[in-house]
């Protein structure tokens, strides 16, 4: 058994939700507050499980659809790179976000934080995206 408690093969854990052995890596690092005694210990859900829950619990929250993709349908086209401005998520300070329409909960791609901002501030609204291209270009 591995320190999340799921079964590991060969630096891998079997992820809870999709039942997939997945690397390591594709398990989020958990820090223990101090106040708890510190330490660490990785997510029992996968990245890809991880983002598909955080979806549909935000939204829950703020009223629109959640991710409609399975966490297979989500990975295949992750590539660690940003599917707006293309940087590596390695050089981001948090993780690529998962990027979904609001109205039919269709999966879009994977965007680094700055960009997810970027749309959302701009309502997905490619009328305003326009526009700020058109300010950008001094028009």
């Amino acid at each position: 058994m591995g320190k999340s408690g799921n079964p590991t093969i060969r630096g891998k854990i079997l992820c809870t939700e999709c039942k997939i052995n997945r690397d390591i890596e594709d398990f989020v690092l958990i820090k223990y507050k101090r106040e708890r005694g510190g330490g660490t210990f990785r997510a029992g859900r996968c990245r890809f499980c991880g983002s598909l829950n955080s979806s549909r619990l935000a939204g829950k929250k703020y009223g629109y659809a959640a991710c409609v993709a399975t966490a297979i349908e989500i990975e295949e086209v992750f590539t660690g790179f940003c599917n707006i401005c293309g940087i590596f998520e390695g050089d981001c300070k948090k993780r690529l976000h998962l990027d979904h329409n609001h109205d039919t909960g269709e999966f879009r791609g994977w965007l680094c934080h700055m960009c997810n901002r970027l749309l959302g501030t701009a309502g997905d609204s490619v009328k305003t995206l326009r526009k700020a291209v058109k300010y950008l270009k001094g028009g």
